[in-house]
């Protein structure tokens, strides 16, 4: 929900004339009419994850990219105004594979992303990135509990530090735990903990309770 009561949607469209997928955001009034819509993408595909809007109005939106950034698929954020219109936009990512799942507004007015990296062959790990206000990246981190793991959601906790919920996977016998993992500040890892069974468990989403603790949800 926006600030004047109505909504804001991120999602993907495929346009039969470009055969690929570009970002299409939608601001509609309190009704769910349309207000405007608008995509943003290149030659290749675009998809978002997240969108939250800022104080002043505007929105920030992360995604994923092929036709920008350093390898085949990168982590897409950018900023847009009330119109739609882009303010600035900067791609995360090295030569091999990263996406983003989720993110949020941290507490000095930057943004904190998080999502996976390709580490090389089957290892993926969870990324977690930290900018500043104008997209700037300040750190980087990434982690890597057993050989698969992804961040499916990102909060900052009261001292200034940040708790993600995902899931972690042992490659021989592809069966997945339940991940929550605690850093500090910096991005530096302070602890983790894995959840459930002989199956698969995988945590969405998580967030702080007045008490201090955590509550999560998941599968």
């Amino acid at each position: 929900q926006t600030l004047d009561g109505g909504f804001i949607v991120a999602g993907s469209t495929y346009p039969d004339e470009q055969n690929n997928y570009d970002i299409w955001i939608i601001k509609t009034d309190q009704n769910g009419n349309v207000i405007w819509e608008s995509t943003y993408g290149g030659i290749d595909n675009e998809h978002a994850m997240s969108v939250i809007q800022l104080d002043d109005g505007s929105f920030v939106i992360v995604g994923n990219t092929t036709s920008y950034g350093s390898g085949y698929y990168d982590m897409w954020l950018f900023k847009i105004d009330l119109d739609g219109n882009m303010i600035w936009d900067y791609t995360f990512g090295g030569v091999a594979n990263e996406g983003a799942i989720s993110l949020q507004q941290t507490f000095d007015g930057g943004f904190v992303i998080v999502g996976w990296a390709e580490i090389g062959g089957s290892d993926i790990d969870v990324l977690l990135v930290k900018t500043d206000q104008n997209g700037v990246i300040i750190w980087e981190n990434t982690f890597d509990i057993t050989d698969v793991e992804r961040g499916n959601s990102v909060l900052q906790t009261e001292d200034y530090g940040y708790i993600i919920a995902g899931y972690t996977e042992i490659a021989e016998t592809s069966n997945a735990d339940a991940l929550l993992i605690k850093v500090d500040q910096d991005g530096e890892l302070e602890w983790y903990n894995t959840y459930g069974g002989s199956e698969d468990e995988i945590l969405w989403d998580v967030l702080l309770t007045e008490n201090s603790e955590y509550i999560m949800v998941g599968s």
